[in-house]
């Protein structure tokens, strides 16, 4: 007899700004849909522009392609940010400054109605948790560093039930940061599994 069971639902957030966000929320969801196939009901979404939080979208997508162009300065304000350390607290910036895509956000995510949630930004992080306190919700949230090497205080936040880091040098960080040691988890860099697909020699294949 066929399972009519619903599927689990996993929603993936992230924010495309620069393309590590998104590549792993992708590898993830590809990953899961190759090695689980037909087992959950898997959603990966662009959270500002998906909850219609349009201000903060283009504002984030701006400054992106201004650190684009400075990348001198980009460097030096990633700096400043480990430097800092939780004094950049995500969960108290994005409510001082992202108030419309908090309030956005957190109406997505209810609606969506997950069983978990993965985050690849901080941001998202920080919405996912404060959704899941408004509505009760008992599912989990797991955020995603996308910085392989070097992080900062905006990825710590304890309201999170795993943050996952890709170095043992980002782990320690994270720790000494105040990010509690049980909920690190250290895993190799996701990478999508079709990068792993033998194409051939073919030029236009490649």
């Amino acid at each position: 007899m066929a399972d009519t069971s619903p599927k689990k639902r996993i929603l993936i957030t992230m924010i495309e700004v620069g393309g590590c966000h998104a590549s792993i929320a992708y590898a993830v969801q590809d990953a899961l849909m190759l090695s689980c196939p037909g087992m959950y009901d898997i959603q990966v979404v662009d959270l500002p522009r998906a909850c219609g939080a349009r201000g903060m979208d283009r504002h984030l997508k701006h400054l992106w392609r201004m650190a684009l162009a400075r990348p001198v300065l980009t460097t030096r304000l990633n700096t400043w940010l480990e430097e800092v350390g939780t004094l950049a607290n995500s969960n108290r910036i994005v409510r001082l400054l992202f108030g419309e895509f908090v309030r956005k956000g957190m109406r997505f995510i209810e609606q969506a109605n997950p069983d978990l949630v993965i985050s690849t930004h901080f941001f998202c992080t920080s919405v996912a948790v404060f959704a899941r306190q408004q509505s009760g919700g008992t599912y989990p949230v797991v955020s995603h560093v996308s910085d392989p090497f070097r992080a900062h205080g905006l990825w710590v936040n304890p309201l999170a039930d795993e943050v996952i880091v890709c170095s043992q040098a980002v782990r320690d960080q994270l720790a000494a940061l105040g990010q509690p040691a049980e909920k690190l988890s250290v895993l190799p860099f996701p990478i999508n599994p079709r990068f792993f697909s033998p194409i051939g020699s073919d030029r236009t294949a490649v």
